[in-house]
């Protein structure tokens, strides 16, 4: 039996920026130039980046957009607390850092074999931040064109997949399933990949792609059972109720849209020259998708599935494409997913119905 599991990709911190200021004694005869290398850092950086500002020795975070209005008392309220990145490690953690200024941070030696700081940049306006240490990478401030594009390299695509991968839910509807020797979910140019996924499989893991470079990255165990992932449950109407509980018995039923008479399985009606047809549960509306319906006191509630796939089985799903749903199976002789057929109306799961529209 395949593993399941349930793992959270958290995209959003991903070409996160931060720009710590240097307001220092040593970097005073520089101020305008500090200023004015972080004021157009920030305007090269794309809109959906989340930037951050800080001043060494400072763990407030302050506004970026107001830099250029408040510079002059931003650095004045600054410019006694002295060089030291301590205090606002813990704020930075998730980004890509850039300190501008000029003269020795004190306590960088304290962080010199911190995996944290080696990844960070130091742009020298005057003398070196970093002096003989061998910390991150520092640069001279005629270098900073090129910064925007060593901070941020746009993510074309991301893919999830893993051994005997087939996912059951997704929280981004923006990711598509795409089928074959092997399973995967891909998503394409979005401003946010970030995803909670439902799955079988094992070793499953997110495939970045930038450009011509590609990376992998673990998911987050979710750390909790998945739940019901349907939207939330609403009521039937009384005569579409009737309608429910003769068609869930395999009994013909009189049509609220038409007036005549259909089979159990009809979920459309294209009587009346009805070319798209009407549902005839009109509560429906013309929402496509799976559909849930379970049976409660006095009436028949239902939801509607949020993608494609859903888990019906132990190692099967069913997947729907267009108004017609497949049940598909993992073959663990061949190793792969395996259609066995079509899912028809009014499947039984767990106490509920299942259709597909």
């Amino acid at each position: 039996m395949l593993k399941e599991g349930v793992a959270l990709l958290n995209m959003k911190s991903i070409g996160d920026v931060a720009v710590v200021l240097d307001a220092s004694e040593s970097a005073q005869e520089y101020r305008d130039a500090i200023m004015k290398t972080a004021i157009q850092l920030f305007e090269k950086l794309p809109a959906g980046i989340n930037k951050k500002l800080y001043f060494l020795s400072n763990a407030k975070e302050h506004d970026f957009s107001k830099l250029s209005r408040y510079a002059a008392k931003w650095w004045k309220e600054n410019s006694s607390r002295g060089s030291f990145i301590t205090p606002i490690l813990e704020h930075v953690r998730n980004c890509k850092v850039v300190v501008v200024g000029s003269g020795p941070i004190y306590d960088l030696q304290d962080w010199q074999d911190s995996a944290q700081i080696s990844n960070f940049l130091f742009v020298k306006v005057g003398e070196s931040l970093c002096g003989e240490l061998d910390v991150g990478e520092e640069i001279d401030s005629t270098q900073t064109g090129e910064l925007p594009s060593r901070l941020y390299c746009r993510i074309d695509s991301v893919e999830i997949g893993g051994a005997g991968f087939m996912p059951y839910y997704w929280s981004n509807s923006k990711y598509e399933l795409h089928l074959g020797d092997r399973s995967y979910l891909k998503g394409s140019n979005l401003e946010d990949f970030s995803t909670t996924v439902a799955f079988f499989g094992s070793n499953v893991k997110a495939r970045i792609i930038s450009g011509t470079d590609d990376e992998e990255a673990n998911l987050e165990p979710w750390g909790a059972e998945f739940g019901e992932a349907g939207e939330d449950w609403k009521a039937l109407s009384d005569q579409e109720v009737q309608v429910f509980k003769k068609a869930a018995k395999g009994e013909p039923f009189i049509c609220l849209v038409c007036g005549k008479k259909h089979e159990a399985w009809t979920l459309s009606c294209y009587e009346d020259a009805f070319i798209l047809g009407q549902p005839v549960y009109p509560s429906l509306g013309k929402r496509k998708g799976f559909i849930l319906f379970k049976e409660v006191p006095k009436t028949v509630l239902f939801s509607f599935w949020p993608v494609n796939v859903i888990k019906i089985g132990e190692n099967k799903v069913a997947i729907a494409i267009g108004s017609q749903a497949k049940i598909h199976e993992y073959d663990a002789r061949q190793g792969k997913w395996v259609e066995k057929g079509k899912l028809m109306p009014y499947y039984s799961l767990d106490g509920k119905y299942l259709v597909v529209t």
